[in-house]
């Protein structure tokens, strides 16, 4: 790791890893056939108002990455699906819902 870039300093990320002030990286791994054992990556930053939450593909299961992302601070302001089908999931998890509140308006 970090041939391509000699000067960079390349960390695996295998758990809630602080990035930079009040910017954080929560790490999981699928469970779920078809991506069993894929790795995720998610970005949480801390806002006055809670956290925003950016997911990718969600492959891991929202209900997990926002589960993973209370341990930072348990008021999600924003959660924010970065491709189409995440975001389709993200707005139709009755799981989700249960845990917390969404506004797609």
């Amino acid at each position: 790791m970090g041939e391509a870039w000699p000067g960079a300093n390349f960390r695996l990320i295998d758990r809630n890893t602080e990035i930079a002030p009040g910017m954080y990286l929560t790490a999981l791994v699928s469970d779920r056939p078809g991506t069993l054992e894929l790795h995720e990556l998610s970005l949480a930053i801390r806002t006055p108002d809670g956290l925003v939450l950016v997911v990718g593909c969600s492959h891991p299961g929202v209900e997990h990455i926002v589960q993973e992302a209370t341990a930072i601070n348990p008021h999600i302001n924003i959660l924010f699906g970065v491709c189409t089908r995440s975001r389709h999931r993200i707005l139709k998890s009755s799981a989700l819902q249960r845990c917390c509140t969404t506004n797609t308006g």
